[in-house]
């Protein structure tokens, strides 16, 4: 049954892609619009991870771990 769910899956992000591509081609274009807290969406999205690996890496110095060190 794991097998059939995996092609079902796989089938359903094809299809997704294909809309998105379709919509992406065929749809009229318009005006873009850029608000500020989209700004600080993109920002947020940069900085979390970046202070996670700072983080990791503090961490994996202190308790002397080469997997936390490799994955910072």
């Amino acid at each position: 049954i794991e097998n059939l769910v995996s092609i079902v899956i796989a089938m359903l992000i094809f299809f997704a892609g294909y809309e998105i591509a379709k919509e992406a081609l065929l749809a009229q274009r318009g005006e873009v619009i850029t608000e500020w807290w989209m700004l600080v969406g993109v920002g947020l999205t940069v900085l979390v991870p970046f202070l996670f690996s700072r983080y990791e890496l503090k961490v994996g110095k202190a308790t002397n771990s080469p997997s936390l060190v490799a994955d910072a």
